[in-house]
């Protein structure tokens, strides 16, 4: 007797699925890795740690993930054990973010729901992680902070009226860089990881400084941008500030209508809270100061993503023997010259040498 087709029928959709089950055949979606940081720690044992961002494809933080989701790769080989992660709000590291807001009464979006949202975000930030909320209507100025206190930067945004000015966005970016990287930190104070959020329509008007100073000072602390734009979509700021916040490990949003502020600033008060932090024993790195090539890949159920990167090792300990050619070559100089004193020294103790007399 032949099998019934409903039989046959599940007979194939079971070989399918457990093929595919076998074969990982991940979706098309991809996971956003970045690495934000990587230190080496040179003590009893010599020790890496990086911070990475993983983020799906609508930029949102993707939490729950363990050490034997991420694989790392160093010079094409695995590391061939799971690495240690852990969230980096579960650590204590800390952070620290600057938020910035054009409050013009001219400006294309509700103020109110701004405020409310900056609001929403510091909330949500906690009273971890210091901040700072700033202004960059006209004179850029700092409206509350750096502190911990998130109930007063809520209050603080609530508090801003509309006022009459020009958006001086790059003068108001510049500000927030420098107060996030004082000229001197307090002791055990250390900021791993520096944030700038700023809710603009990409208009810039009269600063004084250039976008490459931005650039340069990006650069230089290390710090991501994240950009919350409304207004004209495609308009040429927006666009060359979302390539800055690609350049920094930061994240763009266009926001349409101004009720998607709130949704939008607390995903990027997840990222900021969220990313994870990877440790592990380095084989093969030194601190040599030699440069080493990066793979990092993340899995989340049948998604990836993949992160490469080039790294310099720190040259702390390790140097060539051209270094120490000086060093080893001291005692032998010293020792030639303390001879040549000493028979300068009896050279003149005796005096000339007279010769046979004349008389």
């Amino acid at each position: 007797m032949n099998p019934p087709r409903v039989l046959v029928l599940l007979f194939f959709m079971t070989a399918f699925f457990v093929s595919s089950a076998a074969g990982q055949t991940f979706l098309p979606q991809q996971l956003q890795v970045r690495v934000d940081r990587i230190a080496f720690y040179s003590q009893k044992k010599d020790v890496l740690n990086m911070s990475v961002t993983v983020a799906d494809e609508r930029g949102r933080a993707v939490p729950g993930l363990e050490a034997d989701d991420f694989q790392v790769a160093i010079d094409g080989r695995s590391l061939g054990r799971p690495v240690q992660a852990e969230p980096f709000v579960a650590t204590n590291r800390r952070q620290a973010y600057s938020i910035l807001v054009d409050h013009r009464d001219d400006a294309p979006t509700s103020l109110t729901m701004v405020a409310d949202a900056v609001d929403a975000f510091a909330a949500d930030m906690g009273f971890r992680y210091p901040g700072s909320l700033i202004s960059y209507t006209d004179r850029p100025r700092i409206v509350a902070g750096p502190t911990i206190d998130a109930h007063l930067l809520g209050t603080a945004a609530l508090a801003l009226e509309p006022v009459s000015g020009r958006p001086k966005l790059l003068e108001g970016l510049l500000l927030a860089l420098q107060i996030l990287e004082p000229e001197r930190p307090t002791p055990g104070e250390k900021i791993e990881r520096r944030s700038v959020v700023v809710l603009t329509e990409g208009r810039d008007q009269d600063s004084l400084f250039s976008r490459q100073a931005l650039i340069d000072k990006l650069a230089e602390t290390g710090a991501a941008l994240y950009v919350l734009a409304y207004g004209a979509d495609r308009s040429l700021d927006l666009e060359k500030l979302a390539a800055l916040c690609r350049d920094s490990g930061g994240a763009y949003f266009f926001i349409p209508e101004p009720d998607g502020l709130k949704p939008a600033l607390l995903t990027v008060a997840e990222r900021l809270k969220n990313p994870y932090v990877l440790f592990w024993n380095s084989p093969g790195i030194l601190a040599d100061g030699n440069s080493h090539y990066f793979e990092i890949e993340v899995k989340s159920g049948l998604i990836k993503g993949v992160e490469k990167l080039k790294y310099k090792a720190p040259n702390l300990r390790y140097v060539t023997w051209i270094n120490w050619l000086p060093m080893a070559l001291l005692p032998f100089l010293l020792f030639l010259a303390c001879r040549g004193l000493r028979r300068f020294n009896s050279r003149k103790i005796k005096g000339p040498e007279k010769g046979p007399s004349d008389c």
